[in-house]
């Protein structure tokens, strides 16, 4: 994870409760209670699947957008659900782990502590 990227992620975790916006309730409620968000989260997740085996296996996220997302300050105000979608989908779900794709092979996350790697090394024998 590059330094733009850390950077970006603790600004976040640095904001204020309660500083969340206010612009757009009405709307996102409605769109909320109406089921027509849900319906759009599902459309996308189909989308997704479907076309998911014209694509290649791994796609890695452009240095371009971390360096945007980077340099963008965390918003002082909400946005539509559809905003938000149309971001991800644009910006976001392009770029998945892989490990979705029907041609994907495997993937070992490894442990993030040397106790942990000697652990799984243990089970294995």
């Amino acid at each position: 994870m590059g330094s733009v990227l850390r950077s970006r992620i603790k600004e976040i975790n640095n904001l204020q409760p309660g500083r969340a916006a206010t612009s757009g309730q009405s709307g996102s409620g409605q769109a909320i209670r109406s089921g027509r968000l849900a319906i759009s989260v599902v459309d996308l997740i189909a989308r997704h699947l479907t076309e998911l085996q014209e694509g290649p296996v791994f796609r890695p996220f452009p240095t371009e957008l971390e360096e945007t997302f980077g340099a963008t300050p965390p918003p002082s105000v909400g946005a539509e659900p559809d905003a938000i979608l149309d971001e991800f989908a644009a910006n976001i779900l392009p770029y998945p782990f892989g490990n979705g794709h029907p041609r994907f092979y495997g993937w070992v996350n490894s442990p993030p502590a040397v106790m942990g790697i000697f652990v799984t090394c243990s089970r294995r024998r």
